[in-house]
């Protein structure tokens, strides 16, 4: 999977930290990006390497939030909502200060949350607006979300989230994609499942 890619002294150092402040938050990191990578090889995107490195750091803006409010297994009030919000854009901001246009994909950072009918954040753009990387990480980040280990709740079968998906195909997911996904993710559980942790361990 991604075990291949090129991770700098910048990438291991981010994700090192990230995992001290937030496991969960990580995990979900490298999943998503294993997810990612196993993705645009199936569907032979360009620029693999790019959109691996910025699904594997799309979160990191998450070190910004207060632990208490990452941790919290109740809803989050409105002030704590407005700041978990911030991430998308602490994200960008981060990376920017790093890294190169061509090492990380800053609209599908900043973006990564942003809806089909124009009611994500940070920015509430609509589907024409939003660019393909950043439409393709809406779908896996969410996916891995139900699906993944969480210590508050159980994981969702690839069946239900897919079915939870397809219920808002078209308002916060593209709609051709998303059956796309559906249609190549029936092949991913042996390739990338076994192997969604190895990353983390293996290039820290």
């Amino acid at each position: 999977m991604i075990d291949s890619l090129k991770l700098d002294k910048r990438v291991k150092n981010l994700l090192l930290i990230l995992r001290e402040k937030d496991l969960v938050t990580y995990r979900h990191s490298v999943r998503v990006a294993n997810i990612v990578h196993f993705i645009c090889v199936e569907w032979e995107l360009p620029n693999v390497e790019l959109i691996t490195r910025s699904a594997l750091l799309h979160d990191i803006g998450k070190l910004r939030i207060p632990t208490h409010i990452l941790d919290k297994n109740a809803k989050l009030n409105e002030e704590e909502w407005t700041l978990m919000k911030n991430h998308a854009s602490d994200s960008f901001d981060i990376l920017h200060s790093l890294f190169s246009p061509d090492e990380i994909d800053f609209q599908m950072i900043r973006h990564h949350h942003e809806n089909e009918d124009g009611t994500g954040y940070p920015v509430g753009l609509k589907s024409t607006n939003i660019s393909y990387n950043t439409k393709l990480i809406r779908i896996i980040d969410s996916y891995e979300a139900m699906t993944g280990i969480r210590p508050y709740r159980k994981p969702l079968t690839k069946e239900d989230a897919i079915g939870e998906l397809k219920r808002y195909s078209g308002i916060y997911y593209d709609r051709d994609m998303l059956e796309r996904f559906h249609y190549t993710i029936n092949k991913e559980v042996s390739a990338v499942a076994k192997s969604s942790y190895v990353v983390g361990s293996h290039i820290l």
